[in-house]
């Protein structure tokens, strides 16, 4: 099948954000069990290589920014998925997440692990961290974290890897007291947790510019928020971007979701608006809709023109019992992933790029009521901040209710 493969490389503007999309699940399964070409040859719906982070690859598309999480690292990159951090920026997650979760411990998952790792196969990673909630205190964490912190400091031995700090807290109180033991460690940004609220994206970012550790000339930094990439998420970040950029602060915002792998594993497979308005379609197993959806691509294809549903030729082999994970997983994700890509490319040009007339005519109205409350209070912080959080929850949670659809089969462009 021959089309002109979409870039989405971010080349325009190295201040726009970092997005890394996090395969899980059945699609890295996948990836784990058969090479591009094995998927071609067994397969009647692959007509391009998955590996639509290898500028090499006769693939769907390119983005050559990869997530990996540390439970993985036990694998080989190269040998198993062929990502290669020569070729690919790989963002490789330090592991403190399995380390809550009990699927490590300290002692199976060490520091020295961890950074050995990072420094062998990935171009940034967070220290390994202990969140601030479960059994351990914050205390316990924070004293945790900043053993990590200097162990990184210290024994850092690769240029190819960018370090970022880590935040933790409960709330603006806890995130202060956190930033205030781990800022003088000279590392190459922070991290922490989205949230998936606009209040948790910025409290952190307000305070580093308060606490004069974001400024004009200082060195540049990376800004990573873990696991958010709604549209809404997506825009606030883009806007975000805009006001450090007009700030000239040097921070690159980054940012992760493993939506596009969890919303095909739940049954969700996004695509372009057709003739009945809808965006998604559920193709769980036990879903009551599946006989009927299938009737209706048989008659009416996908009515998407991304590059993996123009391949898709054999309905039945996509979602057969037998060839379900192999096939529909992948598939949909890659199909996931484009169209998340193709949001953020059109919120970067629109946000960053653009200028306030366009960004604002074009977005439903009460995110021009949040981008008001986000730019009076970059430009004006230290006054500001006291108010955060009673302005950004109001608006912010309208918007996002405004912009997200409760039915995933309805569209927010009918609102």
């Amino acid at each position: 099948m021959v089309f002109d493969r979409m870039d989405f490389s971010n080349t325009f503007n190295p201040r726009t954000p970092y997005f890394w999309p996090v395969m899980v699940g059945g699609p890295y399964t996948t990836v784990k069990k058969y090479t591009p070409q094995e998927c071609i040859d067994k397969y009647d719906n692959y007509v391009k290589s998955y590996k639509y982070w290898d500028k090499s690859e006769d693939n769907y598309f390119y983005y050559p920014h990869v997530f990996l999480s540390a439970f993985y690292s036990r694998y080989n990159l190269k040998k198993k998925s062929g990502i290669d951090r020569d070729r690919t920026l790989v963002f490789a997650d330090s592991g403190g997440f399995q380390l809550l979760s009990k699927k490590a411990t300290p002692e199976t998952w060490t520091r020295a692990m961890a950074l050995g790792w990072a420094e062998e196969n990935a171009s940034i990673t967070p220290i390994l961290d202990w969140p601030s909630r479960g059994e351990k205190s914050f205390a316990e964490s924070l004293a945790f974290t900043e053993d990590s912190a200097r162990y990184a400091v210290e024994n850092r031995s690769s240029d190819k890897l960018k370090i970022l700090n880590v935040v933790s807290g409960a709330d603006i109180t806890e995130y202060g007291a956190w930033i205030d033991k781990l800022k003088d460690y000279p590392l190459d940004g922070w991290a922490h947790g989205g949230g998936g609220t606009l209040i948790a994206m910025v409290e952190v970012i307000i305070l580093m510019i308060n606490k004069g550790i974001y400024r004009p000339g200082m060195k540049p930094a990376i800004h990573h928020l873990f696991g958010i990439s709604s549209p809404a998420s997506m825009t606030w970040v883009a806007f975000i971007q805009r006001m450090l950029n007009k700030l000239d602060i040097p921070v690159r915002m980054s940012y992760d979701a493993s939506s596009a792998s969890m919303a095909i594993g739940m049954g969700k497979w996004t695509r372009d608006i057709n003739i009945n308005g809808s965006s998604g379609w559920a193709f769980a197993k036990k879903n009551l809709e599946l006989k009927e959806n299938f009737e209706h691509f048989k008659v009416f294809g996908f009515g998407c023109d991304c590059p993996v549903c123009r391949g898709i030729t054999n309905l039945e082999e996509l979602l057969h019992q037998d060839t379900y994970t192999s096939t529909l997983y992948l598939l949909g994700f890659l199909n996931n992933v484009y169209h998340q890509l193709r949001f953020k490319h059109s919120m970067d040009h629109m946000m960053i790029l653009g200028n306030q007339e366009l960004f604002t005519a074009c977005m439903p109205r009460l995110y021009s009521k949040t981008f008001k409350v986000l730019e009076e209070l970059f430009l004006n912080p230290e006054t500001k901040a006291h108010s955060l959080t009673a302005d950004l929850i109001k608006v912010g949670h309208q918007a996002m209710e405004s912009f997200e659809p409760k039915n995933p089969l309805t569209s927010f462009m009918e609102g």
